[in-house]
């Protein structure tokens, strides 16, 4: 872990993480949804940024929180949604997040917006950052190792980073660049953590011709079958993306968790009682008696 600068430490926390409740593993063309009930036991932080202080706006950030918010709630979490989010209102949020999130038992952060990567290391940028030089990047951007670190120290058995941020960074086109387009790789997660890019590392991604971005809408669709566990609700998104965008973006996934949990459990049919058995006519009179 690389060691940051105190004063922004606490500010950047951000504990983000999903603990999905475990059931068999069920065919969502077999199985319809069970109800699922909204609790404390599952919890999300959704966050999209998109009305940036620098000009640079992006247009779907912002739906996109709000459709994978939907999505989250339909599976049973209770969602804080947060857009167009500053550097304070971020740490704020993030702060009751992961105060909340120690009782859970389910946590699941989501982030859209710009993020960048510099000298190795990816930042989560909020609506209100304007950068004058690479120097000003760690105190005014969320670092993602902060993120990682925060994450470790809830001890929440599964955690799951979502981040659709691997877009062209804006910020730096004055600088004298250390870092590649997108994000880059994380070579190493607290156990129990995927973390899922909409791209591969140092690609970017694309914001897609509709209100919604190809990852965030592929996403959305496989959180919503029944009796998907979370490493199948990945592989199908991911799986969807390369179709969508022929084979420009490819979703990369890091993961340390490997366990069996359900985004949306399904249910067995009410079994049908059985056939009643059948009814035999009574046997024919015997044939009377020979003369």
């Amino acid at each position: 872990m690389r060691d940051y600068p105190q004063q922004c430490s606490f500010c950047h926390w951000l504990f983000i993480s999903v603990l999905l409740t475990g059931t068999p593993l069920l065919r969502s063309e077999e199985k319809p949804a069970q109800e699922v009930k909204v609790g404390k036991d599952r919890i999300a932080l959704v966050i999209g940024n998109g009305d940036y202080a620098n000009g640079s706006v992006l247009a779907n950030p912002v739906n996109d929180a709000k459709l994978i918010a939907q999505s989250l709630e339909a599976a049973g979490f209770s969602v804080d949604l947060a857009t167009d989010v500053t550097n304070q209102d971020m740490a704020k949020h993030v702060a009751q997040f992961r105060t909340n999130a120690e009782s859970a038992k389910a946590a699941w952060f989501y982030y859209a917006g710009h993020g960048m990567e510099l000298k190795g290391v990816n930042y989560l940028v909020p609506v209100d950052a304007v950068l004058q030089g690479e120097y000003e990047v760690p105190f005014k951007t969320l670092p993602l190792d902060l993120v990682l670190e925060a994450m470790a120290e809830a001890g929440t058995p599964l955690k799951v980073v979502i981040l659709d941020c691997c877009r062209n960074n804006p910020f730096g086109r004055s600088w004298r660049r250390s870092g590649a387009a997108g994000l880059s790789q994380v070579s190493s997660t607290p156990e129990g953590t995927i973390v899922t890019f909409a791209a591969a590392p140092g690609k970017t991604a694309e914001d897609g011709e509709g209100k919604n971005s190809p990852f965030t809408t592929a996403l959305a669709a496989a959180l919503k079958q029944p009796g998907l566990e979370i490493d199948q609700v990945l592989k199908e998104t991911g799986r969807k993306v390369k179709e969508v965008t022929e084979g420009r973006q490819q979703p990369w996934v890091n993961s340390s968790f490997f366990d069996k949990f359900v985004v949306i459990p399904g249910v067995e049919p009410i079994p049908r009682p059985p056939p009643p058995p059948p009814r035999h006519p009574p046997p024919p009179p015997p044939p009377p008696p020979t003369p």
